[in-house]
C-alpha cells in the first residue's frame, strides 16, 4: 500500500483504516528510501494502483454478500468509500519496490 499521508482524508487515519494497512501506508519513493537506507540497492519502483482497484471491487463484493445475511456493514461500507475515493484522487495506490542485497 502506499500513500500520500498529507492528502489521505482524516477518516483513513482511524483504527479501522489503520487495520486495513491505509493509515500509516507511505509514498512509493519514502519506502524505496528505507530499503535502500537498510543497504539494499533498489533496481525498480513500480505503481499498481490498478490491483488495489481491483482489491477494492473484491472487498465490496464481500461486502454485498455480507449485507445479504444481515450483518451490519455500514463502517465497513463508509471506510470502503473513502479508500476508493483516496484511490480516485491519487492520494492513495499500490506499489512495487524491487531491491537486492549489493
Amino acid at each position: 500500500m502506499t500513500a500520500d499521508p498529507g492528502r489521505l482524508p482524516s477518516s483513513l487515519a482511524s483504527l479501522h483504516a489503520w487495520v486495513a494497512c491505509v493509515a500509516d501506508a507511505r509514498p512509493l519513493e519514502e519506502i524505496a528510501a528505507l530499503a535502500e537506507a537498510a543497504g539494499l540497492a533498489v533496481e525498480l519502483t513500480e505503481r499498481h494502483d490498478g490491483a488495489l482497484a481491483a482489491l477494492l471491487d473484491r472487498v465490496e463484493a464481500r461486502l454485498e454478500l455480507a449485507a445479504m445475511v444481515a450483518v451490519d456493514v455500514a463502517a465497513a461500507r463508509g471506510l470502503l468509500g473513502e479508500v476508493r475515493g483516496a484511490l480516485e484522487s491519487g492520494a492513495l495506490g499500490y506499489g512495487v519496490v524491487v531491491a537486492r542485497r549489493p
